[in-house]
């Protein structure tokens, strides 16, 4: 018989890899703010908290799909 899975697998199996889709809604958050938003604005509009966005947003930025500049995050180059 197999074990059930965790409610944390069954919802990523419905819903898709939390950090993934995370990734897709600060992108849209930035597109549709071209001057750029705070990082505590992300976290506001996402209700996500701040230090799970910043790693997101570092490995957006190592990327170079997102920029950093002067307090502000918006999509790169």
């Amino acid at each position: 018989m197999k074990a059930a899975e965790p409610a944390s697998r069954e919802a990523e199996r419905h819903d898709g890899p939390r950090s993934a889709l995370r990734v897709v809604e600060i992108l849209s958050a930035l597109a549709r703010t071209p001057e750029g938003l705070s990082l505590a604005r992300i976290s506001q509009e996402l209700e996500s908290p701040k230090t799970s966005l910043l790693s997101l947003l570092r490995a957006l930025e190592a990327g170079r799909y997102v920029q950093h500049a002067h307090g502000a995050y918006m999509l790169g180059p």
